[in-house]
């Protein structure tokens, strides 16, 4: 009768353990699609020349069936000190962000916007972009001297 226990314990453990696998298997080829894109930085085109230069945008790229939820997007200056800005999908013709709700999801593809609080102009700075498909954040650098 022991015996008979010890098989079934076996047997199950065994099981279980081919359940775990399969479970871990099918987790990461379902994570192995989900891939946000990101252009590069530039000034958007906006009608003031004073404007554009405080303004940033890139497009979103969503390579997975999923959507893409951005959650966060920060700015820090060439120092590493946080620059104050507000990000949408929109903006008016002067560049101020249109429905700036601080969530953004992403079927296929959308336009992001950056704009400093300040006004000022936007010079060397790294973009942190949080999004659903990865807990490290995707991150940006905008070089001015790049732009043709």
């Amino acid at each position: 009768m022991t015996s008979i226990a010890i098989i079934a314990t076996a047997i199950s453990t065994l099981a279980a353990s081919i359940s775990a696998y399969v479970t871990y298997r099918t987790w990461r080829d379902s994570k192995s699609d989900e891939r946000l894109i990101v252009s590069e930085l530039q000034h958007a085109p906006v009608a003031l020349w004073d404007h554009r230069q405080s303004v940033l945008w890139c497009t979103l790229l969503n390579k997975s069936r999923k959507k893409v939820d951005i959650r966060a997007v920060f700015a820090y200056d060439s120092k590493n000190e946080p620059i104050k800005i507000t990000w949408s999908s929109q903006i008016n013709d002067f560049g101020n962000p249109q429905n700036a709700s601080g969530r953004l999801v992403v079927v296929d593809s959308e336009p992001l916007y950056i704009r400093r609080n300040d006004g000022t102009a936007f010079y060397s700075c790294t973009i942190d972009i949080h999004h659903s498909f990865s807990p490290t954040p995707y991150r940006a650098y905008f070089e001015p001297y790049s732009e043709e």
